[in-house]
């Protein structure tokens, strides 16, 4: 599969125009390892959950986001801009919203054996144009995929991610999402089916705790705003969509002892599932640590 460059006609797509060179374009290497996914495993990667580690290059302060692993770039560059202040709003449906203007995605890639580091920028069309008129190797953002820039899988319980390419174990793979003044980092932390998630799954995209388990309503951490936590944020994310009000948010026997049969209640059970993560965020394991050895951890952190 071959990208295009944007500066083509707008209702051509990445997946079926071939990209224009560019005269000292390094983002060769790096877009063809983003194109180095065939369309049968893309298939399959839709299907999963990822998630991944939003993180202030500055004061280094993060929290941690599960997706559905069909989520493009555009998308995710709109969640990002939510949730590190730089937008007041976030739209789950995909053709609603706008991406924070003059933002993108910087993607490098620096694998052993390799010469030199190589760039690839993703955005909405006009920051496309812009950089590709700098010599920049920039590519639309809808039409790539964040399953296709971290390309692997959790393949168990203790693995981690299971990286596709061999060279990703011995080189250096970075995201960055931009804006005007400043950029985050973004890591991929765990990529899990859809069908190894047990139990009804959570409105998507959502925030999590750090560890398995936690269904605190902890501080988001990013923007700065002591006041808006993980429950606030995913009531925002989850927007319009309904909960509905049956015991499977809850333990069965809880309810009936305490007859909270009520949305409200509902409600309640539904904001500490969202918050559960697929993975621990420091090892990628999707076990849950038990209470002494979850208490070490916190403390650490």
């Amino acid at each position: 599969m071959k990208m295009k460059r944007v500066a083509v006609a707008p209702e051509e797509t990445l997946e079926t125009t071939k990209r224009k060179k560019v005269s000292n374009d390094t983002s060769k290497t790096a877009i063809n390892f983003v194109n180095a996914m065939d369309k049968d495993k893309l298939a399959l990667r839709t299907k999963t959950h990822v998630q991944l580690q939003i993180i202030d290059d500055k004061t280094k302060k993060s929290c941690c986001v599960v997706v559905s692993g069909a989520m493009d770039l555009k998308k995710f560059g709109q969640l990002v801009a939510f949730l590190t202040g730089c937008s007041k709003e976030y739209h789950y449906q995909v053709p609603k919203g706008k991406s924070l203007k003059d933002s993108c995605f910087k993607f490098v890639t620096d694998f052993e054996g390799s010469t030199e580091k190589s760039t690839a920028f993703f955005a909405d069309k006009s920051v496309c144009n812009a950089l590709t008129k700098s010599g920049h190797g920039a590519f639309l953002n809808k039409s790539t995929k964040l399953v296709q820039i971290f390309q692997g899988l959790t393949d168990g319980p203790e693995t981690g991610i299971v990286y596709d390419d061999p060279r990703r174990k011995g080189g250096n793979l970075r995201l960055w999402w931009a804006s005007k003044i400043k950029q985050w980092e973004i890591r991929c932390i765990g990529i899990v089916p859809n069908n190894r998630i047990l139990g009804k799954h959570p409105f998507l995209p959502r925030v999590v705790n750090d560890y398995v388990g936690l269904t605190e309503n902890s501080d988001l951490g990013l923007n700065g705003n002591s006041k808006q936590r993980i429950y606030r944020a995913n009531g925002v994310l989850r927007g319009d969509r309904k909960i509905p009000k049956h015991s499977y948010y809850c333990h069965p026997l809880e309810v009936i002892a305490e007859y909270k049969f009520t949305q409200k209640y509902a409600t309640e059970c539904a904001n500490k599932l969202a918050a559960k993560p697929i993975v621990n965020f420091d090892d990628g394991s999707t076990l849950e640590h038990g209470p002494e050895e979850l208490k070490k951890k916190l403390a650490k952190s």
